[in-house]
């Protein structure tokens, strides 16, 4: 099985070298949050892929069905609640703060929806 880390790892050291590039350059749509949401994107895509690994490893469609779909569910809760908390509590840049989230959000889900499914056995 691909380890996904190679890519989680390359993207997120893009996402970093960004933002320090912002920081050295003083980019003010940045949100001052944006470690956060690095942060919390990798937690949840490490969530992911364990969940991934566990209906991948059972050999079993079912199996697979329902830790992809635990996982989505997850993720969209978690994620929700995350936005939520930051804007409630109140963002330097709310607009700001959710395009980045959602910027990093479907490049990792890209990532990991592209190892998921390299990783799939051939059915032939």
């Amino acid at each position: 099985m691909k380890q996904p880390w190679i890519s989680y790892l390359s993207l997120s050291s893009a996402a970093a070298l960004f933002f320090f590039i912002g920081e050295h350059y003083q980019w003010v749509w940045l949100p001052a949050e944006r470690w956060w949401v690095l942060i919390f994107i990798l937690a949840i895509s490490f969530i992911s892929t364990l969940l991934h690994r566990l209906g991948v490893k059972e050999k079993d469609p079912h199996t697979l069905q329902k830790a992809f779909f635990t996982s989505l569910t997850l993720r969209l809760f978690l994620s929700l609640g995350f936005v939520g908390i930051f804007l409630w509590q109140g963002v330097s840049h709310p607009f700001g703060f959710i395009t980045l989230f959602f910027v990093l959000y479907f490049l990792f889900v890209g990532f990991e929806i592209y190892h998921l499914l390299t990783n799939l056995p051939s059915d032939s």
